[in-house]
């Protein structure tokens, strides 16, 4: 007669890092989905099938929930950098990263991240928090690119600024405009602009002393 072997039961800390995970996983589709006003901690709590007291157990404010959202989120993309890069060969060229951060940043996680970050005007606690979190993250960034380029450190931080930020608002207009190419043309422009802005030398470090 078989027997069906006995799962191992899960220890405290397995269980409180599946509850961690199923929290920020929660949060980033109640902020997709409702926007930042309207994912409470009631709202979170119904999407990641927890609790509202696992919330205060885990993250004694909602700015501290947020700001842990957003590292989770970095953390999530900095592995879909990697597979693009493997799987896709993207990469090895400044204008690489514009298709990159598209492809990453446009993704419902991307839009959460951006909703938390805008929030942040108008909430002191979460401000601080995710200041503190976004250089952080933009400095691990950098720190990245230049080891990989062996780039200007101050110019790769403008190009990331760039970017991003420019990737970043055309997530939000894809999301609101009824019309958007499907083809994306103003990404494949953007990476036009951006090669030929390199090609004319726009992102070496100007000479000291110089406007």
């Amino acid at each position: 007669m078989s027997t069906v072997p006995r799962r191992a039961r899960r220890t405290q800390q397995q269980r409180s890092a599946d509850t961690r995970k199923a929290l920020l996983e929660g949060a980033v589709r109640a902020i997709y989905e409702r926007g930042y006003a309207g994912a409470t901690t009631a709202v979170i709590a119904q999407e990641a099938g927890i609790s509202r007291g696992s919330i205060i157990f885990h993250f004694s404010t909602r700015a501290q929930l947020m700001a842990e959202v957003l590292r989770a989120i970095f953390e999530e993309e900095r592995e879909e950098y990697a597979r693009l890069e493997r799987e896709m060969n993207l990469g090895h060229q400044g204008d690489d990263w514009i298709e990159m951060c598209w492809r990453v940043l446009s993704r419902p996680s991307g839009v959460a991240f951006l909703e938390i970050q805008m929030a942040a005007r108008s909430d002191a606690e979460l401000a601080q928090l995710v200041g503190s979190v976004s250089s952080s993250l933009e400095q691990t960034g950098l720190e990245f690119l230049v080891d990989r380029f062996g780039a200007d450190g101050e110019q790769t931080l403008a190009a990331i600024r760039l970017v991003v930020w420019a990737v970043r608002g055309l997530s939000i207009g894809k999301m609101i405009l009824p019309d958007w190419d499907e083809h994306d043309r103003p990404v494949q422009l953007f990476k036009e602009m951006f090669r030929a802005g390199a090609k004319a030398g726009a992102f070496r470090p100007r000479p000291a002393g110089t406007d």
